[in-house]
C-alpha cells in the first residue's frame, strides 16, 4: 500500500510535532480512557519525545457495564444488542474526546487524529474450523472490537484510527498484546534487558533485550487481571462494588490455595509465548466451583 497517496499522511509527516488521541476501554469495563499525547520527532521521522499532555476517565454506567457484560458471554449475547451495542459505545468515545479537550484547552484544529481500540467482546486467537471458499474448512482466527470509527469522525470531526488488533491478527500475531511497540518507544534501555508488566482486565509483559542484544522484542498475556477481580468484587457485594479501591478488600483477605490451585489447571499455563489469554475460562471455572456466598468467603476474612 502506497501510504503517500494519503494526503493526511503527507501533511502528518511534514509536521515534526503532533498531538494524538488515543482512546481506550479494556476488559475490566470500568469506562472509556482518553489521554492526549505529543509526539516529537525529527527531520527524518525518527521519535525524539513522547509527553502525556492531559488524561480524563469516563466511568461506564451500571446500565452499559450490564449490556457489555452480556455481551461478553455467547450465552446471552444478541445480535440485535451487539449492532446498538456497536454504535452506541462510539458516542462514549466521542464524548470522551470532547471532554478531554475541554480539559485541555484545545481545539479539534490543534489534534491530528484519533487512534482508538474499541471495546473487546470477543477474542479468539485459537484457530477454528471454519467453512472455506473452495468447499474445504479453513482454520480461522478472530476478535471483535465493537465501537464504529465513523460515528467518532462524524461527531469530533477527526481522523480516527482503528481496527489495531484485527490488523495484527490478518498479520499472522495473536492480536495482543499491543502495547510492545509502545514500550520499546519508552522504556528500551541501551545497556540492561527490561519487563514491564501491565495487570489490566488481562495481564500482560513486554520483554525489552537491551539495544546492544540482537534478540527480538516479544510480548504474551499472563492471565487473568482486573476482569476477573472486578467480576468476582460485583458477585460478592451483590453489584454494590464494581472493583476493588487500592486493593481495600484483598488486603483484608487470605491467599485461598484451593482456588489457586484450580486456577492454575486451566491449559493456558502450559502453553508456550506467544500467546493470548481468554479471562472467560477461569471465571467460568470459579463460578463453576462456588456460589455467592462462596465468593464472599474468598473476599471477607
Amino acid at each position: 500500500m502506497d501510504t503517500g497517496s494519503y494526503p493526511m499522511w503527507e501533511k502528518y509527516r511534514l509536521k515534526q510535532e503532533h498531538l494524538v488521541i488515543g482512546l481506550m476501554s479494556g476488559t475490566s469495563l470500568d469506562g472509556t480512557d482518553a489521554a492526549l499525547v505529543r509526539i516529537q520527532t525529527d527531520m527524518s521521522g525518527a521519535l525524539q519525545q513522547i509527553e502525556l499532555v492531559d488524561f480524563v476517565c469516563v466511568p461506564y454506567s451500571n446500565g452499559l457495564r450490564d449490556v457489555l457484560i452480556r455481551l461478553c458471554s455467547p450465552g446471552t449475547a444478541r445480535v440485535d444488542e451487539l449492532t446498538a451495542a456497536h454504535f452506541g459505545v462510539s458516542e462514549w468515545y466521542a464524548h470522551s474526546v470532547m471532554e478531554l479537550m475541554q480539559s485541555a484547552g484545545i481545539s479539534t484544529q490543534q489534534v491530528d487524529m484519533i487512534s482508538m481500540h474499541g471495546q473487546t467482546v470477543w477474542h479468539a486467537p485459537v484457530a477454528s474450523a471454519f467453512p472455506g471458499p473452495t468447499g474445504a474448512s479453513i482454520d480461522v482466527v478472530s476478535t471483535l472490537q465493537i465501537g464504529e470509527c465513523a460515528v467518532v469522525r462524524e461527531r469530533t470531526g477527526l481522523p480516527v484510527i482503528g481496527n489495531l488488533r484485527a490488523r495484527d491478527m490478518a498479520a499472522g500475531g495473536e492480536g495482543a498484546p499491543l502495547t510492545p511497540y509502545a514500550d520499546a518507544l519508552m522504556f528500551r534501555n541501551p545497556t540492561e534487558g527490561r519487563l514491564v508488566q501491565n495487570i489490566g482486565g488481562i495481564g500482560n509483559v513486554t520483554v525489552l533485550p537491551s539495544e546492544s542484544s540482537t534478540e527480538g522484542i516479544s510480548a504474551f498475556d499472563t492471565g487473568p487481571g482486573n476482569m476477573v477481580m472486578d467480576a468476582i468484587v460485583r458477585q460478592a457485594t451483590d453489584g454494590r462494588q464494581n472493583y476493588d479501591p487500592s486493593g481495600s478488600i484483598a488486603a483484608q483477605g487470605k491467599v485461598n490455595q484451593g482456588l489457586v490451585d484450580l486456577c492454575l489447571e486451566d491449559e493456558y499455563f502450559k502453553r508456550l509465548p506467544p500467546k493470548k489469554y481468554r479471562a472467560r475460562s477461569i471465571w467460568s471455572r470459579v463460578c463453576s466451583e462456588t456460589d455467592g456466598d462462596g465468593l464472599r468467603a474468598f473476599l471477607i476474612p
